[in-house]
């Protein structure tokens, strides 16, 4: 179970590095549990963009997530 823990924090953090400023900006602030439209009004904008912002985000960390699938198959044998 540490593994698995340890790769996913890993996994967050290597997709939060690859998404562009703002898009990452906008992850954190989800992953704090802020709601789109508190994200949108604390950095003025407007809630389409944090929705589209966020589903760019969670598409690259479900490709980056896959990687575990991988690995809990090779550990559950």
């Amino acid at each position: 179970n540490y593994v698995i823990e340890d790769e996913v924090e890993r996994i967050l953090a290597v997709t939060e590095q690859e998404l562009a400023p703002r898009c990452r900006e906008i992850f954190k602030l989800a992953m704090q549990g802020m709601d789109n439209e508190e994200i949108a009004r604390l950095l003025g904008i407007a809630e389409n963009t944090v929705k589209t912002q966020k589903k760019i985000a969670y598409k690259r960390l479900k490709q980056n997530i896959a990687e575990i699938g991988t690995l809990v198959l090779l550990l559950s044998q």
